[in-house]
């Protein structure tokens, strides 16, 4: 997946020579994989203890044979839903990773807290299997019974009711019999009454589990692997140390193409000319080389002067406060650069505004080129920006 290169050095591993974000990922595997995450990745095994360990804790009584179904339930059922849930919740919508993802990385973004995800699903499939497993085991080599007590009379006149709702209409009811059999104050000679329903707790547990657990997390882990997979695909978006990576290991040349009214054929505008845009004067703006003949609002930032890492860092401070708003003349010919900037300035935004500032006179040949060539620049770029000439008032004013 490219985890690698969140630990890689600056300048170890191949420069591959590729635009290709997917391949540059590919490429980690070229890369020296630390002890550190070969254990990470392996970190989801450990439910397979935990699953034994759960289970062998619930033998205590009678004699380390007996199972309590209320507390197997909480074990198995409750414990690994609210797991679930809050791990789901986490990922999908906050976007945050567990507390052990500082072993992997030390900045945490949302293709992570999906691959963490992806590995706490596994590892809450592993505890089921394995603790239903090892029920079963321990019914083959030993006498072991299932019983259920509460010194709550309302709790206690709930468990039918409790134990039907499980099921979801998809199951078999436990029998009535069977429930107060298994009351522990029942209980007298518990080798002979009720070691004839062990097997029949085991059973309908082990549904319950299947049913409640375990069919959800295949689900939902295969929903989790196709979102990893298309947060995959917008990682620079929020890995900006990641995404400078990227930039550096990129081949030397330019990878943009200048589009212009020489090159119609790259551009597919309409005829409808842009609205245009007031600069308010309390706002501030991110302006491309410091464009002519406007002054920008005060705490403006000027980019473009320095280099493409200088750049990121001035628009994540930029974009955390404001709406991003682009100042950029229209004789400008946009770069590669510039559309990572535009993109990477959007962010949660969703959306940037892009002014561009020409002293062509509407209906202009000169202007409708400038306006078509930024139109294909845009759709070409694929770039989340809403496109504006400068309000002829603030032109005027300068």
């Amino acid at each position: 997946m490219g985890l690698r290169w969140l630990r890689a050095e600056p300048g170890s591993g191949p420069v591959p020579e590729t635009d290709s974000w997917l391949k540059f990922l590919a490429a980690a595997q070229h890369l020296h994989n630390g002890p550190e995450l070969r254990w990470f990745s392996l970190l989801f095994w450990t439910g397979l203890f935990n699953g034994v360990l759960a289970f062998s804790g619930l033998m205590i009584w009678p004699d380390n044979s007996g199972v309590h179904l209320l507390i197997f339930l909480m074990m198995f059922w409750l414990a690994p839903l609210i797991l679930l849930i809050w791990t789901l919740v986490n990922a999908w919508w906050r976007k945050r990773s567990p507390w052990w993802r500082h072993w992997l990385a030390s900045t945490d973004d949302a293709v992570i807290a999906a691959w963490c995800a992806e590995q706490s699903l596994k590892a809450q499939a592993l505890f089921a299997l394995s603790g239903l497993a090892w029920m079963w085991f321990m019914l083959l080599t030993r006498q072991v019974v299932f019983y259920w007590s509460t010194s709550l009379p309302a709790a206690s006149a709930r468990v039918d009711d409790f134990l039907a709702l499980l099921t979801l209409g998809i199951l078999n009811v436990p029998e009535p019999l069977a429930i107060s059999a298994s009351q522990a104050g029942s209980i007298t000679g518990w080798e002979t009454a009720l070691l004839g329903y062990s097997g029949y707790w085991a059973f309908w547990l082990t549904q319950v589990v299947v049913l409640w657990v375990l069919v959800p997390v295949v689900v939902l882990a295969l929903i989790n692997h196709w979102l990893l997979r298309q947060r995959l695909q917008h990682w620079p978006r929020w890995n900006q140390a990641l995404h400078l990576r990227f930039e550096q290991q990129r081949p030397a040349a330019l990878h943009f193409e200048a589009v212009s009214a020489e090159n119609p054929r790259t551009v597919d505008a309409d005829d409808t000319d842009l609205d245009t845009w007031t600069l308010p004067s309390s706002q501030p703006v991110l302006a491309w080389h410091r464009p002519v003949g406007v002054d920008l609002p005060a705490g403006s930032v000027i980019l473009g002067k320095g280099s493409l890492a200088q750049d990121e860092e001035a628009i994540s401070k930029h974009t955390d406060q404001v709406e991003p708003v682009w100042v950029i003349a229209a004789q400008t010919v946009p770069t590669g650069d510039l559309a990572d900037l535009i993109t990477l300035s959007a962010g949660s935004h969703k959306e940037a505004r892009l002014v561009l500032i020409t002293t062509e006179k509407p209906e202009s040949a000169q202007r409708r080129a400038l306006r078509q060539s930024w139109q294909g620049f845009v759709r070409h770029q694929e770039l989340p920006v809403s496109l504006n000439w400068l309000g002829q008032e603030a032109n005027d004013d300068q």
